[in-house]
């Protein structure tokens, strides 16, 4: 892409031109190979997150989650366009990311609920409590 003369530092263009072609490549593995509405993953991802409504999207575990949900959008992406990846992140690459988050959401987890007596407590009306 060839910018127009403009003010400033001319390296400044150069990264904006790098920007945009990483954009394009990213928006072809994540749009299915422009099949897709630009930006469609963010939109496939709101609607999947609504799925959720009582999900607290703010804890460590559910961020572990939301990331690993958005590895299986990319790969599920290419593996049914049968697409290869612009980004250099195929699907076995996003596979690996999965089962990496998968284990980092299982450790965070884990210790979400060890800070609980009982696992359950958040959830349960303790009758104890309320006397």
């Amino acid at each position: 892409m060839k910018t127009p003369k403009l003010g400033g530092h001319p390296k400044f263009y150069e990264i904006l031109d790098k920007q945009a072609q990483l954009h394009s490549n990213k928006n072809h593995d994540y749009s299915g190979g422009q099949r897709d509405k630009p930006l469609s993953n963010f939109s496939r991802m709101s609607k999947l997150m609504q799925l959720y409504p009582d999900m607290d999207w703010s804890t460590p575990t559910s961020t572990a989650l939301f990331q690993l949900i958005r590895q299986l959008d990319a790969a599920l992406i290419l593996y049914s366009r049968q697409l290869n990846s612009k980004v250099g992140e195929p699907v076995t690459s996003r596979l690996n990311d999965i089962a990496v988050l998968a284990n980092l959401a299982q450790i965070l987890y884990e210790e979400e609920i060890s800070r609980h007596k009982d696992p359950l407590a958040p959830y349960l009306n303790n009758d104890k409590e309320n006397k």
